[in-house]
């Protein structure tokens, strides 16, 4: 018996031995070659490219100083915020590339629903340097729908009476949309009572401008100017209550120190603009004009009633 098992276990060998070889993959393989399906290739990934500094700072501010301005429009409906951020010291400075941030935003609530709005006007760095400029705030037109800013300079120096503004925008409160009125407008820019017209002096032409907001038309108006050898400044437009004349003032000199003033009247149904009141060795500044008689002005240090039609002070 054990001669045949030995006999049959040569004979398995042998049948082995002599047939062809064949490729017979064990489970294993078999997995792995039916499993496999051709590759699908995906961007290569890039590493997120890290926030500035400026990019952190405008959203924390961490190391920056911040001034805030909120003014309301008169139905109280709308709010104007400016965020200034300024870095204060040489080594903040040196961070941020000797520049502040600015950001101008309106917010509302419009229409029967109440339906909350905000928009973004102005969100910018700036440089910081000698003279610069930052968006403020005109005024509200008196049906509620839209908003009034320009860019307001900011010189290296003493501010001349009536500062130096440029690109006058207008803002459609319920869309957002912005549009450009007036660019380079000069000093003084004055909104009416009823926000319909602009009055300001041109620097360009060196007369006043009066803008209608609703037709568009220009008007200049000419008077005439003091000394071309003298330095002098035109600002305080102030409009009467009835909206029919303007008082603005001229000063002398340097910003820093003035060596007299005037104040003149326009007659806006006339396009006429007279001297009221003179003077080389005193200041003025207009107050208020709420009553249609009388001015409120300062002379010097001193309040005084001025005559818009006489230029007599009482």
């Amino acid at each position: 018996m054990k001669a045949i098992n030995v006999f049959l276990t040569f004979f398995t060998f042998a049948l082995v031995a002599c047939n062809p070889t064949t490729n017979s993959p064990d489970i294993a393989t078999t997995t792995e070659l039916t499993t496999k399906s051709t590759p699908t290739f995906y961007p290569t990934a890039t590493k997120p490219k890290p926030l500035s500094p400026k990019e952190i700072a405008s959203g924390v501010f961490s190391d920056l100083t911040i001034e805030k301005q909120n003014l309301y429009s008169p139905d109280g409906r709308c709010s104007w915020e400016r965020l200034q951020a300024w870095a204060l010291n040489e080594s903040v400075q040196q961070k941020y590339d000797n520049q502040f941030f600015i950001r101008a935003t309106v917010h509302c609530v419009r229409g029967e629903f109440y339906e909350e709005v905000n928009w973004v006007l102005v969100n910018e760095w700036k440089e910081q340097g000698l003279g610069y400029s930052i968006p403020s705030l005109l005024g509200w037109s008196a049906d509620g729908n839209y908003l009034y800013f320009y860019d307001e300079i900011i010189p290296d120096g003493c501010q001349p009476i009536g500062g130096f503004q440029d690109n006058l925008r207008q803002v459609e409160l319920d869309t957002g949309n912005i549009r450009s009125i007036l660019l380079k407008m000069g000093s003084g820019v004055s909104l009416s009572p009823d926000t319909t017209r602009l009055v300001y002096y041109d620097e360009q032409k060196a007369d006043v401008g009066l803008f209608d907001l609703v037709s568009g038309e220009m008007t200049h108006i000419p008077f005439t100017i003091p000394d071309k050898g003298v330095y002098w400044w035109v600002g305080d437009f102030t409009w009467s209550p009835d909206g029919q004349s303007v008082v603005f003032v001229i000063v002398l000199g340097d910003p820093c120190y003035s060596t007299g003033a005037s104040i003149l009247w326009l007659d806006i149904e006339k396009d006429e603009i007279k001297v009221l009141l003179t003077n080389k060795g005193q200041t003025y500044s207009i107050l208020e004009w709420v009553e249609p008689d009388r001015v409120l002005i300062s002379v010097g240090l001193e309040q005084r009633w001025l005559d818009p039609i006489s230029g007599a002070l009482k």
